[in-house]
């Protein structure tokens, strides 16, 4: 599988000028727009983050994209070997404490992490190094889904 490239496309134009509209545009090279709205036309169900680094140096000019942060994203090896020693997500949680689990695999969980991500920000959520973090893994969910074999919808 190709790597793709997801381009911020402006009044039918991407930021970075790739040449001609997105259907004559090379393969692996996607867009999303300033209403959300994604190029389904290819095979691919969710492309949620610009990564060709002249619309994102375009979007940072005009100031809306923040910093990108590092953090690493859990796995499940990372967190059963941090749940050794009650730290990461699982050994912050009360032993009777119900807990929701969502997978890369699941179509549906970057959008569901995204919009969990809005709420927090809505109901005053000042922890903007968690806020990234949720969304970096949403990021990675998508990258991981798409070299995996593009994920499945919830059994």
């Amino acid at each position: 599988m190709s790597a793709m490239t997801v381009h911020y496309l402006e009044f039918g134009q991407s930021l970075c000028k790739l040449a001609g509209p997105p259907r004559d545009w090379p393969d692996g090279h996607y867009f999303i727009t300033n209403h959300d709205r994604l190029d389904l036309t290819a095979d691919h169900d969710v492309i949620e983050d610009v990564n060709c680094d002249a619309c994102e140096t375009e979007l940072r000019a005009r100031g809306l994209l923040k910093r990108k942060v590092t953090v690493a994203v859990a796995t499940k090896a990372s967190e059963l070997d941090a749940l050794k020693n009650n730290t990461g997500c699982l050994g912050r949680t009360q032993d009777d404490e119900p807990i929701f689990i969502l997978c890369a695999r699941d179509r549906t969980s970057s959008k569901t992490v995204r919009t969990w991500v809005q709420n927090a920000r809505d109901a005053g959520c000042q922890n903007e190094a968690k806020l990234e973090e949720a969304l970096k893994w949403a990021h990675e969910a998508n990258v991981w889904r798409e070299a995996h074999g593009g994920g499945k919808v919830p059994d």
